[in-house]
């Protein structure tokens, strides 16, 4: 080893996992009832397509916890805080509504998973929260787009108010 090299680690950050794939799970349940929910069939495909990333997500969080030998039955529904909270909100309300509160969602999720980035992390670990961090990113500009659309025909739709 050099005298600027860091000790390798090849001990994980199974926490850091955890936390992640109870988010994934968070975010896949929440695209399924907002899936449920919407009228539009654009936004029923948009989030049966991020339901299934997370879908994947979570088992890709799940392979790396495998190997440590974590119980994994600890990360069930019943842990789902952020977006089953939601839940309720998604029931009889607009779609520009329903996007709103799912970009809140995500843009907390972005901010979890880019804190652990600033943790070190195995190379293994960091890739793929990377490329999870990317997809949040996706998601949220294309429901930013979508909201967009959304709020302008709503507006455009409402009788004037004298």
């Amino acid at each position: 080893m050099t005298k600027n090299s860091k000790p390798k680690s090849d001990t994980s950050h199974p926490l850091i996992l955890l936390r992640l794939l109870v988010l994934a799970q968070e975010a896949q349940y929440g695209y399924a009832k907002a899936a449920e929910e919407t009228s539009s069939s654009y936004l029923k495909n948009l989030f049966q397509k991020y339901e299934l990333q997370r879908s994947q997500y979570a088992q890709n969080l799940k392979r790396l916890l495998s190997p440590q030998g974590r119980d994994l039955a600890l990360v069930s529904p019943s842990t789902l805080v952020h977006w089953s909270s939601s839940r309720s909100l998604l029931e009889q309300i607009s779609d520009h509504d329903v996007l709103h509160e799912t970009l809140i969602n995500e843009t907390a999720n972005l901010q979890t998973y880019q804190s652990f980035l600033n943790e070190t992390l195995p190379k293994e670990e960091k890739l793929l929260i990377e490329k999870q961090v990317s997809g949040i990113k996706e998601a949220i500009e294309v429901f930013k787009t979508y909201s967009q659309a959304v709020l302008k025909r709503e507006k455009t739709v409402e009788p004037e108010r004298t």
